[in-house]
């Protein structure tokens, strides 16, 4: 999948949606030069199976490549009062042997969301989320959290996996200020 603009997409059903400007599933996947922009949906779903994002890998083939990506203007709308997430690109799994996957040179910024909840249900704002599987992230360029209000919790890159995964000269810009409340905001986050 490459060199495509993907944008001006809105899923407004307010139930379990999910708005991914490419899902990457099955097979040998390589996901390159990709302009994706300007998603919105307000689903109610607080897990990580309905929520609007950028780019959304999970193989269990050897190699993926995500790389040279703008994932941008991605918004959740929803503004009641639970955990809605929101992700710029999301690794759901990728395969832990054989070629190493890797998601590089990707420019993410401008996520966005509008859940009022606090706490443990405040919204989730991430610009890389990994789940799972063993990859290397190098030199991406993730900026989240200008245009965030009310009480988010910010991650530029998380990873609650258990695999061997690098990280390498990835830049993170966190900025802006959360309306109230006591959530703490990562560049980087590891908790798996």
């Amino acid at each position: 999948i490459e060199n495509n603009t993907i944008g001006n997409a809105a899923y407004y059903n307010a139930g379990g949606d999910r708005v991914f400007g490419i899902r990457g599933m099955a097979g040998t996947i390589s996901i390159k030069n990709n302009i994706i922009r300007d998603l919105k949906s307000n689903g109610s779903s607080t897990g990580f199976s309905f929520f609007p994002g950028g780019i959304w890998l999970a193989t269990t083939v050897a190699g993926a490549n995500v790389e040279g990506n703008q994932v941008y203007n991605i918004a959740h709308s929803n503004a009641g009062t639970s955990a809605y997430t929101i992700a710029g690109i999301y690794v759901a799994s990728v395969s832990s042997t054989g070629t190493p996957t890797t998601i590089s040179k990707n420019k993410i910024y401008n996520l966005t969301a509008a859940g009022t909840g606090t706490g443990t249900s405040s919204p989730r704002i991430w610009g890389i989320h990994v789940a799972s599987g063993s990859a290397t992230y190098a030199n991406n360029m993730i900026a989240v959290g200008s245009t965030v209000s009310n009480e988010s919790r910010i991650h530029g890159i998380e990873d609650l996996g258990t695999g061997t995964n690098n990280y390498y000269f990835n830049s993170v810009s966190l900025t802006g200020t959360t309306g109230s409340g006591s959530n703490s905001s990562y560049a980087f986050r590891r908790s798996g």
